[in-house]
Protein backbone atom coordinates (compact mmCIF):
# COMPACT_ATOMS: atom_id res chain seq x y z
CA UNK A 1 0.00 0.00 0.00
CA UNK A 2 2.88 2.19 0.55
CA UNK A 3 3.93 1.96 -2.73
CA UNK A 4 1.39 2.01 -4.31
CA UNK A 5 0.66 5.65 -2.60
CA UNK A 6 4.34 6.72 -3.28
CA UNK A 7 3.54 6.06 -7.30
CA UNK A 8 0.02 7.39 -7.29
CA UNK A 9 1.45 10.91 -6.05
CA UNK A 10 4.72 10.71 -9.06
CA UNK A 11 4.34 13.92 -11.06
CA UNK A 12 3.55 14.38 -14.59
CA UNK A 13 2.49 16.88 -17.19
CA UNK A 14 0.74 19.55 -15.43
CA UNK A 15 0.70 17.30 -12.25
CA UNK A 16 -1.18 14.00 -13.44
CA UNK A 17 0.88 10.70 -11.81
CA UNK A 18 3.32 9.12 -14.86
CA UNK A 19 1.10 5.95 -14.71
CA UNK A 20 -2.07 7.89 -16.36
CA UNK A 21 0.21 8.66 -19.29
CA UNK A 22 1.76 4.90 -19.44
CA UNK A 23 -1.82 3.46 -19.64
CA UNK A 24 -3.26 6.23 -21.98
CA UNK A 25 -0.17 5.13 -24.25
CA UNK A 26 -1.01 1.54 -23.86
CA UNK A 27 -4.43 2.55 -24.90
CA UNK A 28 -3.69 5.09 -27.30
CA UNK A 29 -2.26 1.93 -29.74
CA UNK A 30 -4.96 -0.58 -28.67
CA UNK A 31 -7.67 1.69 -29.98
CA UNK A 32 -5.08 2.34 -33.23
CA UNK A 33 -5.45 -1.56 -33.50
CA UNK A 34 -9.12 -1.29 -32.92
CA UNK A 35 -10.41 1.61 -34.82
CA UNK A 36 -8.10 0.63 -38.04
CA UNK A 37 -10.03 -2.74 -37.95
CA UNK A 38 -13.23 -0.46 -37.92
CA UNK A 39 -12.25 1.56 -40.43
CA UNK A 40 -11.73 -0.90 -43.04
CA UNK A 41 -14.53 -3.37 -41.80
CA UNK A 42 -18.00 -2.51 -43.59
CA UNK A 43 -15.67 -1.73 -46.89
CA UNK A 44 -13.98 -4.96 -46.37
CA UNK A 45 -17.43 -6.92 -46.41
CA UNK A 46 -19.22 -4.69 -49.36
CA UNK A 47 -15.62 -5.11 -51.60
CA UNK A 48 -15.82 -7.38 -54.21
CA UNK A 49 -14.16 -10.49 -53.77
CA UNK A 50 -12.21 -9.15 -57.48
CA UNK A 51 -10.97 -7.00 -54.99
CA UNK A 52 -9.87 -8.91 -51.75
CA UNK A 53 -13.37 -8.31 -50.19
CA UNK A 54 -16.07 -10.67 -48.83
CA UNK A 55 -18.71 -9.54 -51.16
CA UNK A 56 -21.35 -9.29 -48.88
CA UNK A 57 -24.62 -7.12 -49.25
CA UNK A 58 -24.64 -3.24 -47.36
CA UNK A 59 -27.45 -4.37 -45.27
CA UNK A 60 -25.46 -7.95 -43.96
CA UNK A 61 -22.13 -6.08 -44.09
CA UNK A 62 -24.13 -3.20 -41.09
CA UNK A 63 -25.50 -5.83 -39.29
CA UNK A 64 -22.70 -7.71 -38.97
CA UNK A 65 -20.52 -4.23 -37.76
CA UNK A 66 -23.79 -3.51 -35.42
CA UNK A 67 -23.17 -7.00 -33.46
CA UNK A 68 -19.40 -6.93 -33.77
CA UNK A 69 -18.87 -3.21 -32.01
CA UNK A 70 -21.49 -4.29 -29.65
CA UNK A 71 -20.27 -7.40 -28.48
CA UNK A 72 -16.96 -5.73 -28.47
CA UNK A 73 -18.47 -3.24 -25.82
CA UNK A 74 -20.21 -5.69 -23.64
CA UNK A 75 -16.95 -7.64 -23.40
CA UNK A 76 -15.76 -5.30 -20.80
CA UNK A 77 -18.36 -6.45 -18.14
CA UNK A 78 -17.20 -9.61 -18.06
CA UNK A 79 -13.74 -8.86 -18.62
CA UNK A 80 -13.67 -6.24 -15.28
CA UNK A 81 -15.60 -8.62 -13.05
CA UNK A 82 -12.03 -10.96 -14.06
CA UNK A 83 -10.18 -8.43 -12.92
CA UNK A 84 -11.67 -7.51 -9.52
CA UNK A 85 -12.10 -11.20 -8.85
CA UNK A 86 -9.27 -13.51 -10.44
CA UNK A 87 -6.89 -11.75 -12.34
CA UNK A 88 -6.45 -8.26 -11.56
CA UNK A 89 -6.34 -5.59 -13.62
CA UNK A 90 -2.34 -5.77 -15.17
CA UNK A 91 -2.76 -9.10 -15.77
CA UNK A 92 -5.78 -8.98 -17.92
CA UNK A 93 -3.97 -5.74 -19.73
CA UNK A 94 -1.28 -8.11 -20.50
CA UNK A 95 -3.68 -10.88 -21.79
CA UNK A 96 -5.61 -9.15 -23.66
CA UNK A 97 -3.10 -7.21 -25.33
CA UNK A 98 -1.38 -10.38 -26.68
CA UNK A 99 -5.28 -11.76 -27.74
CA UNK A 100 -5.89 -8.31 -29.47
CA UNK A 101 -2.37 -8.93 -31.66
CA UNK A 102 -3.38 -12.58 -32.68
CA UNK A 103 -6.68 -11.74 -33.46
CA UNK A 104 -5.61 -9.09 -36.43
CA UNK A 105 -3.40 -11.24 -37.22
CA UNK A 106 -5.95 -13.95 -37.98
CA UNK A 107 -8.18 -11.58 -39.60
CA UNK A 108 -5.15 -11.15 -42.14
CA UNK A 109 -5.22 -15.00 -42.88
CA UNK A 110 -7.96 -15.00 -45.31
CA UNK A 111 -4.78 -13.42 -48.31
CA UNK A 112 -2.80 -16.30 -46.82
CA UNK A 113 -5.05 -19.36 -47.31
CA UNK A 114 -4.97 -20.00 -51.11
CA UNK A 115 -0.98 -19.99 -50.83
CA UNK A 116 -0.95 -22.58 -47.47
CA UNK A 117 -3.44 -25.05 -49.87
CA UNK A 118 -1.08 -25.01 -52.67
CA UNK A 119 1.53 -25.82 -50.10
CA UNK A 120 0.04 -29.46 -50.16
CA UNK A 121 -2.29 -29.77 -52.96
CA UNK A 122 -2.37 -28.64 -56.54
CA UNK A 123 -0.37 -25.02 -56.59
CA UNK A 124 -2.85 -22.18 -56.28
CA UNK A 125 -2.90 -18.57 -56.10
CA UNK A 126 -4.94 -15.83 -54.20
CA UNK A 127 -5.77 -14.73 -58.34
CA UNK A 128 -6.74 -17.84 -59.08
CA UNK A 129 -9.24 -18.29 -56.14
CA UNK A 130 -10.56 -14.77 -56.76
CA UNK A 131 -11.64 -15.52 -60.47
CA UNK A 132 -12.83 -18.70 -58.93
CA UNK A 133 -15.10 -17.05 -56.11
CA UNK A 134 -15.81 -14.05 -58.68
CA UNK A 135 -17.46 -16.89 -61.85
CA UNK A 136 -19.61 -18.78 -58.99
CA UNK A 137 -20.60 -15.61 -57.90
CA UNK A 138 -20.76 -16.75 -54.12
CA UNK A 139 -19.70 -14.09 -51.27
CA UNK A 140 -17.21 -15.66 -48.70
CA UNK A 141 -17.16 -15.56 -45.18
CA UNK A 142 -19.78 -18.14 -44.44
CA UNK A 143 -18.86 -21.48 -42.80
CA UNK A 144 -21.39 -23.47 -46.12
CA UNK A 145 -22.92 -22.14 -48.55
CA UNK A 146 -26.22 -23.56 -50.37
CA UNK A 147 -26.41 -27.04 -52.26
CA UNK A 148 -26.92 -24.54 -55.46
CA UNK A 149 -23.52 -22.75 -54.80
CA UNK A 150 -21.76 -25.72 -54.01
CA UNK A 151 -22.55 -26.81 -57.33
CA UNK A 152 -21.50 -23.16 -59.33
CA UNK A 153 -18.50 -23.68 -57.41
CA UNK A 154 -17.51 -27.17 -58.45
CA UNK A 155 -18.21 -26.35 -62.26
CA UNK A 156 -15.99 -22.45 -61.86
CA UNK A 157 -13.49 -24.95 -60.24
CA UNK A 158 -13.34 -27.76 -62.59
CA UNK A 159 -13.19 -24.86 -65.37
CA UNK A 160 -9.73 -23.44 -63.66
CA UNK A 161 -8.10 -26.88 -62.96
CA UNK A 162 -8.82 -26.43 -58.95
CA UNK A 163 -10.47 -29.36 -57.12
CA UNK A 164 -13.90 -29.04 -55.43
CA UNK A 165 -12.29 -30.22 -52.03
CA UNK A 166 -9.68 -27.53 -52.35
CA UNK A 167 -11.96 -24.70 -52.74
CA UNK A 168 -13.97 -26.12 -49.81
CA UNK A 169 -10.82 -26.19 -47.68
CA UNK A 170 -9.58 -22.91 -49.32
CA UNK A 171 -12.65 -21.01 -48.33
CA UNK A 172 -13.61 -22.93 -44.90
CA UNK A 173 -10.36 -21.32 -43.55
CA UNK A 174 -11.06 -18.15 -44.91
CA UNK A 175 -14.12 -18.10 -42.92
CA UNK A 176 -12.16 -19.77 -39.45
CA UNK A 177 -9.36 -17.14 -39.66
CA UNK A 178 -11.90 -14.11 -40.47
CA UNK A 179 -14.18 -15.36 -37.56
CA UNK A 180 -11.76 -16.78 -35.12
CA UNK A 181 -9.64 -13.54 -35.44
CA UNK A 182 -12.78 -11.32 -34.73
CA UNK A 183 -13.85 -13.84 -31.81
CA UNK A 184 -10.08 -12.84 -29.99
CA UNK A 185 -10.33 -9.21 -30.73
CA UNK A 186 -13.63 -9.24 -28.79
CA UNK A 187 -12.30 -11.24 -26.03
CA UNK A 188 -8.85 -9.35 -25.58
CA UNK A 189 -10.79 -6.25 -25.68
CA UNK A 190 -13.08 -7.03 -23.00
CA UNK A 191 -9.87 -7.91 -20.97
CA UNK A 192 -8.35 -5.12 -21.89
CA UNK A 193 -10.74 -1.88 -21.90
CA UNK A 194 -12.08 -1.83 -18.43
CA UNK A 195 -8.86 -2.67 -16.59
CA UNK A 196 -6.78 0.05 -18.79
CA UNK A 197 -9.60 2.69 -17.67
CA UNK A 198 -9.86 1.43 -13.76
CA UNK A 199 -6.26 1.73 -13.32
CA UNK A 200 -6.37 5.25 -13.95
CA UNK A 201 -9.31 5.85 -11.36
CA UNK A 202 -6.81 4.35 -8.68
CA UNK A 203 -4.68 7.25 -8.77
CA UNK A 204 -7.15 10.07 -7.65
CA UNK A 205 -9.10 9.56 -4.62
CA UNK A 206 -12.43 10.66 -3.79
CA UNK A 207 -13.33 14.00 -4.06
CA UNK A 208 -10.17 14.92 -6.09
CA UNK A 209 -11.80 16.43 -9.15
CA UNK A 210 -8.67 16.33 -11.29
CA UNK A 211 -9.92 12.71 -12.35
CA UNK A 212 -12.40 14.39 -15.18
CA UNK A 213 -9.43 16.45 -16.31
CA UNK A 214 -7.49 12.98 -16.39
CA UNK A 215 -9.89 11.17 -17.98
CA UNK A 216 -10.03 14.08 -20.38
CA UNK A 217 -6.50 13.51 -21.02
CA UNK A 218 -6.90 9.74 -21.67
CA UNK A 219 -9.61 10.16 -24.38
CA UNK A 220 -7.45 12.67 -25.85
CA UNK A 221 -4.81 9.89 -26.45
CA UNK A 222 -7.09 7.18 -27.03
CA UNK A 223 -8.65 9.51 -29.87
CA UNK A 224 -4.63 10.09 -31.22
CA UNK A 225 -4.40 6.49 -31.21
CA UNK A 226 -7.81 6.61 -33.55
CA UNK A 227 -6.80 8.82 -36.05
CA UNK A 228 -3.59 6.68 -36.43
CA UNK A 229 -5.40 3.80 -36.92
CA UNK A 230 -7.92 5.39 -39.32
CA UNK A 231 -5.75 6.71 -40.92
CA UNK A 232 -2.83 4.29 -41.51
CA UNK A 233 -4.78 1.08 -41.54
CA UNK A 234 -7.59 2.77 -43.93
CA UNK A 235 -5.04 3.83 -46.37
CA UNK A 236 -3.35 0.25 -46.47
CA UNK A 237 -6.53 -1.76 -46.66
CA UNK A 238 -7.94 1.00 -49.39
CA UNK A 239 -5.25 1.40 -51.79
CA UNK A 240 -2.77 -1.81 -51.05
CA UNK A 241 -4.94 -4.33 -49.59
CA UNK A 242 -7.34 -5.31 -46.77
CA UNK A 243 -4.65 -8.13 -45.06
CA UNK A 244 -2.22 -5.31 -44.79
CA UNK A 245 -4.64 -2.71 -43.11
CA UNK A 246 -5.39 -5.95 -40.71
CA UNK A 247 -1.86 -6.49 -40.16
CA UNK A 248 -0.78 -2.89 -39.00
CA UNK A 249 -3.53 -3.05 -36.81
CA UNK A 250 -1.43 -6.11 -34.88
CA UNK A 251 1.67 -4.47 -35.06
CA UNK A 252 -0.19 -1.38 -32.95
CA UNK A 253 -1.33 -3.41 -30.36
CA UNK A 254 2.24 -5.62 -30.07
CA UNK A 255 3.75 -2.00 -29.82
CA UNK A 256 1.46 -0.54 -26.85
CA UNK A 257 2.68 -3.78 -25.09
CA UNK A 258 6.21 -3.60 -26.01
CA UNK A 259 6.13 -0.22 -24.19
CA UNK A 260 3.63 -0.95 -21.45
CA UNK A 261 5.97 -4.29 -20.07
CA UNK A 262 9.14 -1.80 -20.17
CA UNK A 263 7.56 0.70 -17.39
CA UNK A 264 4.86 -0.78 -15.46
CA UNK A 265 6.79 -1.58 -12.33
CA UNK A 266 8.16 2.00 -12.57
CA UNK A 267 4.86 3.98 -13.46
CA UNK A 268 2.46 1.74 -11.52
CA UNK A 269 3.90 0.25 -8.89
CA UNK A 270 1.77 -2.14 -7.28
CA UNK A 271 -1.32 -1.01 -8.79
CA UNK A 272 -3.88 -3.71 -10.20
CA UNK A 273 -1.76 -6.45 -9.15
CA UNK A 274 -4.05 -7.60 -7.24
CA UNK A 275 -7.56 -8.19 -7.60
CA UNK A 276 -9.77 -6.05 -5.50
CA UNK A 277 -12.61 -7.88 -4.57
CA UNK A 278 -10.59 -11.48 -4.90
CA UNK A 279 -14.00 -13.55 -5.24
CA UNK A 280 -16.15 -11.12 -2.95
CA UNK A 281 -18.13 -9.54 -5.70
CA UNK A 282 -21.85 -10.52 -4.70
CA UNK A 283 -20.65 -10.39 -1.02
CA UNK A 284 -20.00 -6.61 -1.92
CA UNK A 285 -23.15 -5.89 -3.42
CA UNK A 286 -25.45 -7.37 -0.34
CA UNK A 287 -22.88 -4.72 2.52
CA UNK A 288 -23.52 -1.84 -0.31
CA UNK A 289 -25.39 1.26 1.58
CA UNK A 290 -28.46 3.24 0.39
CA UNK A 291 -26.64 6.02 -0.94
CA UNK A 292 -24.27 3.70 -2.90
CA UNK A 293 -27.60 1.87 -4.42
CA UNK A 294 -28.70 5.76 -5.56
CA UNK A 295 -25.33 6.54 -7.03
CA UNK A 296 -26.03 2.95 -8.75
CA UNK A 297 -29.57 4.23 -10.01
CA UNK A 298 -27.82 7.52 -11.16
CA UNK A 299 -25.08 5.36 -13.36
CA UNK A 300 -27.89 3.42 -14.76
CA UNK A 301 -29.86 6.19 -15.76
CA UNK A 302 -26.14 7.73 -17.66
CA UNK A 303 -25.58 4.55 -19.04
CA UNK A 304 -28.63 4.46 -20.79
CA UNK A 305 -28.44 7.94 -22.32
CA UNK A 306 -24.87 7.01 -23.40
CA UNK A 307 -26.02 3.83 -24.92
CA UNK A 308 -28.61 5.97 -27.12
CA UNK A 309 -25.66 8.87 -27.57
CA UNK A 310 -23.80 5.78 -29.15
CA UNK A 311 -26.30 4.31 -31.70
CA UNK A 312 -25.88 7.92 -33.19
CA UNK A 313 -21.89 8.22 -32.78
CA UNK A 314 -21.38 4.85 -34.13
CA UNK A 315 -23.57 4.88 -37.28
CA UNK A 316 -20.20 6.98 -38.56
CA UNK A 317 -18.56 3.64 -39.14
CA UNK A 318 -21.21 2.13 -40.92
CA UNK A 319 -24.19 3.05 -42.71
CA UNK A 320 -22.23 6.85 -42.19
CA UNK A 321 -19.18 5.27 -44.21
CA UNK A 322 -21.34 4.25 -46.77
CA UNK A 323 -23.27 7.46 -47.04
CA UNK A 324 -19.74 8.82 -47.61
CA UNK A 325 -18.71 6.70 -49.78
CA UNK A 326 -21.27 6.84 -52.01
CA UNK A 327 -22.95 10.23 -52.31
CA UNK A 328 -19.76 12.53 -51.98
CA UNK A 329 -17.30 14.45 -54.07
CA UNK A 330 -14.43 13.38 -52.15
CA UNK A 331 -11.57 15.42 -54.62
CA UNK A 332 -9.26 17.64 -52.88
CA UNK A 333 -6.44 19.00 -55.42
CA UNK A 334 -6.94 16.57 -57.73
CA UNK A 335 -6.62 13.57 -55.26
CA UNK A 336 -9.33 11.28 -53.60
CA UNK A 337 -9.93 11.68 -49.72
CA UNK A 338 -9.90 7.60 -48.59
CA UNK A 339 -13.32 7.45 -47.36
CA UNK A 340 -12.49 6.08 -44.12
CA UNK A 341 -10.18 9.48 -43.39
CA UNK A 342 -13.08 11.59 -43.35
CA UNK A 343 -14.32 9.77 -39.99
CA UNK A 344 -10.51 11.35 -38.61
CA UNK A 345 -12.32 14.58 -38.78
CA UNK A 346 -14.49 13.86 -35.18
CA UNK A 347 -11.48 12.26 -33.89
CA UNK A 348 -9.44 15.13 -34.95
CA UNK A 349 -11.81 17.48 -33.25
CA UNK A 350 -12.01 16.02 -29.80
CA UNK A 351 -8.19 15.71 -29.76
CA UNK A 352 -8.06 19.93 -30.31
CA UNK A 353 -11.25 20.50 -28.13
CA UNK A 354 -10.00 18.36 -25.27
CA UNK A 355 -7.00 20.61 -23.76
CA UNK A 356 -9.54 23.88 -24.65
CA UNK A 357 -12.40 21.58 -22.60
CA UNK A 358 -10.06 20.98 -19.91
CA UNK A 359 -9.10 24.45 -19.05
CA UNK A 360 -12.73 25.74 -19.43
CA UNK A 361 -13.48 22.85 -16.95
CA UNK A 362 -11.02 23.49 -14.52
CA UNK A 363 -11.05 27.42 -14.47
CA UNK A 364 -14.90 26.61 -14.00
CA UNK A 365 -14.20 24.51 -11.03
CA UNK A 366 -12.15 26.94 -9.12
CA UNK A 367 -15.31 29.22 -9.42
CA UNK A 368 -17.79 26.72 -8.45
CA UNK A 369 -19.20 26.75 -11.87
CA UNK A 370 -18.32 23.66 -13.42
CA UNK A 371 -20.96 22.27 -15.00
CA UNK A 372 -21.85 18.47 -13.96
CA UNK A 373 -21.53 15.20 -16.27
CA UNK A 374 -25.18 14.66 -16.22
CA UNK A 375 -25.61 18.23 -17.69
CA UNK A 376 -22.66 17.86 -20.10
CA UNK A 377 -24.38 14.61 -21.29
CA UNK A 378 -27.79 16.67 -22.22
CA UNK A 379 -25.60 19.40 -24.16
CA UNK A 380 -24.34 16.25 -25.52
CA UNK A 381 -27.84 14.81 -27.00
CA UNK A 382 -28.67 17.86 -28.14
CA UNK A 383 -25.66 18.55 -30.29
CA UNK A 384 -25.63 14.98 -31.72
CA UNK A 385 -28.70 15.48 -32.40
CA UNK A 386 -28.45 18.77 -34.50
CA UNK A 387 -25.80 16.91 -36.77
CA UNK A 388 -28.60 14.69 -37.88
CA UNK A 389 -30.92 17.14 -38.25
CA UNK A 390 -28.12 18.86 -40.71
CA UNK A 391 -27.36 15.22 -41.93
CA UNK A 392 -31.23 14.80 -42.91
CA UNK A 393 -30.96 18.38 -44.77
CA UNK A 394 -27.83 16.54 -46.61
CA UNK A 395 -29.64 13.48 -47.38
CA UNK A 396 -32.68 15.70 -49.29
CA UNK A 397 -30.29 17.46 -51.04
CA UNK A 398 -28.80 14.23 -52.68
CA UNK A 399 -32.69 12.91 -53.18
CA UNK A 400 -33.63 15.88 -54.98
CA UNK A 401 -30.37 16.00 -57.07
CA UNK A 402 -29.98 12.07 -58.35
CA UNK A 403 -26.85 11.67 -59.47
CA UNK A 404 -25.05 14.61 -58.32
CA UNK A 405 -21.97 13.94 -55.31
CA UNK A 406 -22.06 16.43 -51.90
CA UNK A 407 -18.66 18.25 -51.16
CA UNK A 408 -17.03 16.31 -48.56
CA UNK A 409 -16.68 19.65 -46.59
CA UNK A 410 -20.86 18.80 -45.65
CA UNK A 411 -19.68 15.78 -43.39
CA UNK A 412 -16.64 17.33 -42.12
CA UNK A 413 -18.68 19.85 -40.64
CA UNK A 414 -21.14 16.90 -39.04
CA UNK A 415 -18.63 15.11 -37.65
CA UNK A 416 -17.14 18.54 -36.29
CA UNK A 417 -20.44 18.42 -34.42
CA UNK A 418 -19.74 14.93 -33.08
CA UNK A 419 -16.21 15.57 -31.74
CA UNK A 420 -18.26 18.42 -29.68
CA UNK A 421 -20.55 15.95 -29.00
CA UNK A 422 -17.61 13.31 -27.84
CA UNK A 423 -15.92 16.13 -25.66
CA UNK A 424 -19.01 16.44 -23.62
CA UNK A 425 -20.14 13.02 -23.58
CA UNK A 426 -17.08 10.21 -23.14
CA UNK A 427 -14.49 11.36 -20.49
CA UNK A 428 -17.25 13.00 -18.25
CA UNK A 429 -19.25 9.97 -18.14
CA UNK A 430 -16.85 7.20 -17.36
CA UNK A 431 -14.64 9.35 -15.10
CA UNK A 432 -18.61 10.15 -13.15
CA UNK A 433 -19.66 5.97 -13.38
CA UNK A 434 -15.56 6.09 -11.46
CA UNK A 435 -16.54 8.70 -9.18
CA UNK A 436 -20.41 6.67 -8.36
CA UNK A 437 -19.25 3.42 -8.46
CA UNK A 438 -18.47 1.20 -4.99
CA UNK A 439 -14.15 1.33 -5.50
CA UNK A 440 -14.53 -2.51 -4.65
CA UNK A 441 -16.24 -3.23 -7.98
CA UNK A 442 -14.50 -0.25 -9.76
CA UNK A 443 -13.43 -2.32 -12.81
CA UNK A 444 -17.16 -4.15 -13.17
CA UNK A 445 -18.97 -1.11 -13.23
CA UNK A 446 -16.65 0.54 -15.80
CA UNK A 447 -16.98 -2.76 -17.77
CA UNK A 448 -20.59 -1.95 -17.41
CA UNK A 449 -20.39 1.46 -18.65
CA UNK A 450 -18.76 0.32 -22.04
CA UNK A 451 -21.53 -2.56 -21.88
CA UNK A 452 -24.00 0.49 -22.50
CA UNK A 453 -21.78 1.50 -25.02
CA UNK A 454 -22.44 -2.09 -26.55
CA UNK A 455 -25.79 -1.80 -26.86
CA UNK A 456 -26.05 1.02 -28.33
CA UNK A 457 -23.54 0.45 -31.13
CA UNK A 458 -25.50 -3.14 -31.20
CA UNK A 459 -28.99 -0.73 -32.16
CA UNK A 460 -26.41 0.68 -34.41
CA UNK A 461 -26.86 -2.26 -36.69
CA UNK A 462 -30.43 -2.10 -36.96
CA UNK A 463 -31.00 1.24 -37.02
CA UNK A 464 -28.30 1.73 -40.32
CA UNK A 465 -30.28 -1.06 -42.11
CA UNK A 466 -33.25 1.04 -41.64
CA UNK A 467 -31.77 3.67 -43.85
CA UNK A 468 -32.30 0.95 -47.15
CA UNK A 469 -35.98 0.90 -46.21
CA UNK A 470 -37.17 4.33 -44.92
CA UNK A 471 -34.71 6.27 -46.81
CA UNK A 472 -31.81 8.45 -45.50
CA UNK A 473 -33.78 11.77 -44.86
CA UNK A 474 -36.84 10.44 -42.74
CA UNK A 475 -34.35 8.05 -40.60
CA UNK A 476 -31.83 10.80 -40.04
CA UNK A 477 -34.77 13.49 -39.71
CA UNK A 478 -36.45 10.60 -36.82
CA UNK A 479 -32.71 10.34 -35.03
CA UNK A 480 -32.42 14.04 -34.88
CA UNK A 481 -35.91 14.59 -33.22
CA UNK A 482 -35.22 11.81 -30.89
CA UNK A 483 -32.23 13.23 -29.64
CA UNK A 484 -32.91 16.46 -29.54
CA UNK A 485 -36.04 15.27 -27.17
CA UNK A 486 -33.83 13.32 -24.93
CA UNK A 487 -30.97 16.08 -24.38
CA UNK A 488 -33.67 18.32 -23.34
CA UNK A 489 -35.32 15.12 -20.99
CA UNK A 490 -31.84 14.77 -19.45
CA UNK A 491 -31.49 18.43 -18.86
CA UNK A 492 -34.63 18.72 -16.96
CA UNK A 493 -34.17 15.44 -14.50
CA UNK A 494 -30.39 17.05 -13.85
CA UNK A 495 -31.49 17.88 -10.29
CA UNK A 496 -33.62 14.61 -9.49
CA UNK A 497 -29.94 13.06 -10.65
CA UNK A 498 -27.51 15.39 -8.58
CA UNK A 499 -29.53 14.17 -5.16
CA UNK A 500 -29.35 10.78 -5.82
CA UNK A 501 -25.30 10.80 -5.62
CA UNK A 502 -25.89 12.52 -1.95
CA UNK A 503 -22.81 15.03 -2.71
CA UNK A 504 -20.37 13.07 -5.07
CA UNK A 505 -21.53 15.21 -7.93
CA UNK A 506 -22.54 18.80 -7.75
Amino acid sequence: MVREEAVATQPLLWGYPKGVLLVAGTELWERFSYWGLMAIFVLFLTAGVERGGFGWTEVDAIKLYGAYVGAAFAGPLLGGWIANNYWGERRCILLGGLMIAAGHLCLAGPALMPWLVGKFSTPVSDEMFRALWLAANVPLGHWTLSAEQWQQMAVAAGERGITLGAAKVVYRLTSVSFFGGLLLVLIGTGLIKPTISSIVSHFFVAGDRRRDSAFGLFFAAVYVGCILGTAVVGFLGERMGWHWGFAAAALGMLLSLTVYLWKQRAYLGDIGVTPVSQGAGVATLRRLTRPEWDRIKVILWQGLLTALYAAAFFQAGGLLLLFVDTHLDRGLLGWTIPSTWLVNVATLSFVILTPCAIRLWNTLERRGRNPSAPVKLAWGLLVIGAAYLLLACLAGMVTSNEGSKLSWLWMALVYVLFGVGDVLVWPNQIALTSRLAPRALSAVFIGGWYLTIGIGTWMTGYIGTLGYTWGLRPLFFAMSITLLVLGAAAWWLTPRMLALTHGVER
